[in-house]
């Protein structure tokens, strides 16, 4: 963690005013935003890490298991053993398996099998421009359904490929309109007076104001800083890690840090004389706090909300420092315990076609539906 900025303490015998209240509070609650978006960050990289490192592989040798499985189906498939509607079912059972596997994992080899068992099945294999234009029309058809039902526009909904991604999308527009709604219904309840309204537009206006002070910060910091123009070498070198600090803060809209660049750096502020800084200045500290702690609570709750795919896990992790390492090796015994299964039933089919014939029994055909995806909010 960056070095943080010191804490106003009050002289001998005086109380703190409520700007020095106010900056040591914002500064307390950004450091502790600060932590806390860096322990979610290390976390989720920590879950993307385990699940290459340790279900990736896993997920890869249940697809080729997956794969044997089809090669056990689709060489029985020609036997006149079997009966048309286990043929039917044994068709099925293919195609429910190989656009997963072609798709996901890779197997081209199934293309050509895919586009059989189709036609087999009586699917029209339709073309690839004929298959893109389907899909274009499903999914405008999607969003004109979700958009009667949620009563939203869903603008760029048109964009999205996977189902996750669009339940994302939806929810989030969802939220958006909800609290649109409630912020409208809050002001319904009060009359905004013209005294509000100029304290309203002041606060607009000090907004304004505070980006353009952030940039001239930034102006101010690299002109202090600029090693091009230090002769000194060793002063050079010293002006180039701090440029590094100025525009890592700059571009990643650290305002905290820029303020305690200047604090450190130009006004020579230090834990020893910071109760000397000038109201002036101390009023431009705490909005510049105030902007930093706006947007590092959005930051963590963009991290945390509740429909991120790794929101639970993350704040699971958080409370209990080895559910990540139980929650990885339970999902390792899962997945090998079905990839187990997939072996004793190909097998198992392989050694008798009666065997086949048994485990049919207890397929049921689904009806085949229109390419849509059902979302459930």
């Amino acid at each position: 963690m960056k070095s943080t900025l010191p804490i106003i303490k009050a002289s001998e015998g005086k109380k703190l005013d409520k700007g020095a209240m106010l900056f040591n509070s914002r500064i307390r609650k950004i450091n502790q935003l600060k932590k806390e978006i860096a322990e979610a960050k290390a976390i989720i990289q920590q879950i993307g890490k385990l699940e290459q490192e340790k279900v990736r592989p896993l997920l890869q040798e249940m697809a080729q298991a997956r794969a044997e499985f089809v090669r056990a189906l689709h060489q029985y498939y020609p036997l006149k053993f079997f009966r048309k509607r286990e043929k039917s079912k044994i068709s099925y059972l293919i195609l429910n398996e190989i656009d997963d596997l072609i798709d996901d994992f890779g197997f081209q080899e199934f293309v050509a099998l895919r586009e059989f068992y189709e036609k087999e099945r009586g699917i029209e294999v339709m073309s690839d421009e004929e298959a893109a234009a389907d899909a274009k029309e499903a999914k405008e058809m999607f969003k004109a359904l979700l958009e009667r039902m949620t009563g939203l526009d869903l603008e760029g909904f048109e964009d999205l490929e996977h189902p996750e991604e669009i339940k994302d999308f939806v929810r989030k527009k969802i939220d958006e309109a909800r609290w649109a709604k409630e912020q409208q219904a809050a002001q319904r309840k009060r009359k905004i007076s013209k005294a509000e309204e100029k304290r309203q537009a002041k606060k607009e206006a000090e907004a304004r104001q505070l980006s353009k002070t952030t940039r001239s910060l930034y102006t101010e910091l690299v002109k202090f800083f600029h090693p091009d123009r230090e002769p000194n070498e060793k002063r050079r070198l010293e002006k180039t890690e701090v440029m590094k600090k100025i525009t890592e803060a700059y571009n990643q809209d650290d305002y905290f840090e820029l303020m305690r660049l200047q604090i450190q750096y130009l006004d020579k502020i230090s834990q020893d004389n910071i109760h000397e800084l000038p109201e002036a200045k101390l009023k431009y500290y705490n909005k510049i706090l105030l902007d930093q702690k706006k947007e590092l609570e959005g930051e963590l709750m963009q991290l945390t909300n509740p429909y991120s795919p790794h929101s639970r896990l993350v704040k699971a992790c958080q409370h209990d420092t080895n559910f990540m390492t139980s929650y990885f090796r339970e999902r390792q015994v899962k997945v090998s315990k079905e990839i187990a299964q997939i072996r004793d039933t190909t097998q198992d089919l392989l050694m008798d076609k009666a065997h086949l014939r048994n485990y049919l029994k207890d397929i049921e055909e689904e009806e085949e539906d229109e390419g849509l995806v059902f979302v459930n909010f």
